[in-house]
């Protein structure tokens, strides 16, 4: 169990207390500490990572960056503002939902107060994980870090309805669709 500190005991019940407020909030993508600290003075609530913008500004394609430097991003951005942060942990860096729940027990370290797990295999063939195993990856009790006996939020990334409402099921307090041209429309906000 990762043991908070009260800045970031803080800091993740606002962030809860963001999704369960009414309505929506629009959660910002810093790539850096500068860029996080334009998004704080600017008034946002909350900041939720970029693997891509982060990529891109160290010269690096999508997809390519390792985990280490995935955490290592996330824990500047999570120093450089108050805010409260979500992690885009790309595919959990690994297949098995072993290493999905190893990459978010490894990220709650960095300060975060939540992760995002994508359904994207990263395979031109094959795109998306099968539904079960995506589901597994994101719905695993290993999924859950304690953070003062609070958890962490979890994200599921889904790119279909049929997925967002199978991670609906999971540990994860939302979800967030990427590449979405499926038209299904919820018949109330997810939380």
């Amino acid at each position: 169990m990762v043991v908070a500190s009260p800045t970031m005991k803080d800091k993740a019940d606002a962030f809860y207390a963001l999704h369960q407020a009414p309505g929506t909030f629009i959660i910002p993508n810093p790539w850096d500490r500068g860029s996080a600290r334009i998004l704080a003075h600017m008034g946002f609530k909350a900041l939720a990572t970029t693997s891509m913008g982060y990529a891109f500004s160290i010269g690096q394609r999508d997809n390519s960056l390792t985990r280490e430097q995935t955490l290592a991003n996330a824990a500047d951005i999570v120093g450089a503002t108050d805010l409260p942060v979500n992690a885009d942990l790309e595919n959990g860096f690994g297949d098995a939902p072993e290493v999905a729940a190893e990459t978010i027990r490894l990220s709650a370290a960095t300060g975060i107060c939540g992760g995002s797990i994508e359904d994207a295999t990263g395979q031109k063939d094959k795109p998306l994980f099968d539904f079960n195993l995506a589901v597994e990856r994101v719905a695993s009790d290993q999924l859950v870090v304690l953070l003062d006996g609070e958890p962490l939020q979890g994200l599921g990334r889904g790119h279909e309805s049929r997925r967002w409402r199978g991670f609906d099921g999971g540990n994860g307090h939302g979800v967030h669709l990427t590449d979405y041209t499926d038209h299904f429309t919820p018949a109330q906000p997810f939380r």
